[in-house]
């Protein structure tokens, strides 16, 4: 199976992260609403293969590290994705208003990375690139020719993140994990893959780890 992984990294604690993304998702309209009954995904469904705009809910699972927590979404690049009218990824105004690093490493189809790192000011930097597109953008985030290879070159990490990033597209995922999650490389698969969005999140099933979030607009949550 060829890999396919999106997950954001903030080094900051879990209630702490929940309470900011709260914060931020209000001003898009966007509150908690209780977990509905389980579902059967549609063969192309919206909260797996759409963006923000597409989905009138949106699903968060927080999984915490000793330092970091990571964010798995669905959709899946809600957090890079622009808020409407937005200048920068949410990813951005998530670090800025916690004024802590933050990041989003995708994997695909086991031959690409793509990196979006975000520090405390909002400051953003782009590398690596979807083979599949072959183009160097990200969710109109540009990517110079410089930085065709994922790596690090905002955020100051310790050497074992950026090594555990180096790997490439089939072990950086689970590299990256065990390093941030404290988490065994064998446990990445169903713990921190994206089988937590696909298994857990979009079919709205229970986490067998972390911690489970829907967000709706104000009228969607009158319906449900």
């Amino acid at each position: 199976m060829e890999l396919l992984d999106n997950t954001v990294y903030v080094a900051s604690g879990e209630a702490r992260l929940l309470a900011a993304l709260t914060t931020l998702f209000a001003r898009e309209d966007r509150h908690p609403v209780p977990r509905s009954a389980p579902r059967r995904p549609a063969p192309l469904d919206p909260m797996q293969y759409g963006g923000a705009q597409d989905n009138p809910l949106w699903a968060l699972a927080l999984l915490r590290g000793p330092q970091w927590s990571a964010l798995k979404s669905a959709p899946f690049d809600l957090p890079s994705e622009r808020s409407p009218g937005a200048p920068v990824p949410r990813l951005a105004v998530l670090a800025q208003h916690l004024g802590c690093a933050a990041f989003q490493l995708n994997a695909y189809d086991g031959d690409s990375l793509v990196l979006l790192e975000a520090d405390a000011r909002g400051r953003l930097r782009a590398s690596g690139f979807q083979a599949s597109r072959g183009e160097l953008t990200f969710h109109d985030e540009l990517v110079d020719e410089g930085d065709a290879q994922a790596a690090f070159r905002l955020l100051d990490v310790p050497d074992a993140l950026a090594e555990a990033l180096a790997l490439g597209p089939e072990e950086a995922p689970a590299a990256v994990a065990a390093h941030l999650l404290d988490l065994p490389l064998e446990a990445w698969f169903e713990q921190a893959s994206n089988a937590v969005q696909v298994q857990g999140l979009i079919p709205h099933r229970p986490l067998g780890v972390g911690r489970d979030v829907y967000f709706a607009a104000t009228a969607t949550a009158r319906e449900r």
